[in-house]
């Protein structure tokens, strides 16, 4: 930094430079000397603009892209057809399920899910229980086959992790809604309503922080009685829970099926569980046994 001084400085003492030419050498020759370092500095800088660093980013986003472009290929060719249908059903015709590695998960499923008939699908671990799932949701393109989905009708799909975006938790719990749905809200309001769901399934504690913002996801361990009070205040037409009360007690887990089933009876419910004991809240039960065989029998 010394050397544009020594350079401007007998200049100033013979009158030839104001000092504030000196002052503006010296901050040019800096400039041009940080823009001529730029790459040495940064090559292998410890800061997160570093162009190693960049290079790895730029990896990672060429290979997201090449897997994303190679998902889009395998979509656009699937043989598993997604249809609109008349009636109360959902029906899973001839329905095979696969790995990317086209090992059989389910092979010629046939299954009809019937409004009101509640179904359990059980399994050891790794047999494709959350798979079939996600070809219902349409987010699975390995396979072929049909599902059939009624028309207009509502379905979510409930993970063992729910998302809570980031604003109030009222705004959170409601997600992806912005109001309730169901008769008589505008007259009694929104806040009242989601303060009852919270005490239903015990979280009496957090019904006076409904106007907090904070970053819900990362404060709160009781998320799985949080989804369900999300399902209480809009209930859809068919709940497709996945894994979705396993953190809870036993106690809890009955408290929520037992509020799914007696507050919203005309809702349709689809659980993939480890728990035999669930068996008393579905009428049927499908098994998957591996190699794409499976039963289905009455609970």
């Amino acid at each position: 930094f010394l050397f544009p001084y020594l350079l401007g400085v007998p200049r100033v003492f013979t009158g030839d430079m104001q000092f504030g030419g000196l002052m503006q050498t010296a901050n040019a020759f800096s400039q041009v000397e940080a823009s001529l370092a730029f790459l040495v500095l940064r090559y292998y800088s410890n800061t997160e603009a570093s162009i190693a660093q960049l290079q790895t980013v730029v990896a990672r986003l060429m290979d997201f892209t090449s897997q994303m472009e190679e998902a889009k290929t395998i979509t656009a060719s699937a043989a598993i057809q997604r249809t609109s249908c008349v009636g109360n059903a959902i029906r899973l015709l001839e329905l095979t399920v696969e790995r990317p590695n086209r090992n059989y998960l389910v092979r010629n499923l046939q299954v009809s899910i019937e409004q009101g008939n509640h179904l359990l699908i059980m399994g050891p671990s790794g047999q494709g229980k959350s798979t079939l799932l996600k070809t219902i949701s349409g987010i699975w393109p390995y396979g072929s086959g049909t599902v059939e989905i009624p028309q207009n009708h509502r379905i979510l799909f409930l993970p063992q992790k729910i998302y809570l975006p980031m604003g109030t938790l009222g705004e959170a719990i409601l997600y992806p809604h912005t109001e309730l749905s169901y008769e008589g809200s505008e007259k009694e309001g929104v806040e009242p309503r989601i303060q009852e769901v919270l005490r239903l399934v015990g979280l009496d504690h957090l019904c006076e922080k409904l106007n907090v913002d904070a970053t819900w996801s990362q404060i709160l361990s009781l998320q799985q009685r949080l989804s369900i009070a999300k399902v209480l205040l809009n209930p859809p037409q068919w709940l497709f829970l996945d894994e979705a009360t396993s953190a809870l007690d036993e106690t809890n887990e009955d408290l929520m099926y037992s509020l799914l089933q007696s507050r919203c009876p005309h809702m349709t419910i689809v659980s993939v569980a480890h728990r035999p004991r669930l068996r008393q809240y579905h009428r049927k039960e499908l098994r998957l046994q591996g190699e794409g065989t499976y039963t289905l029998c009455s609970c």
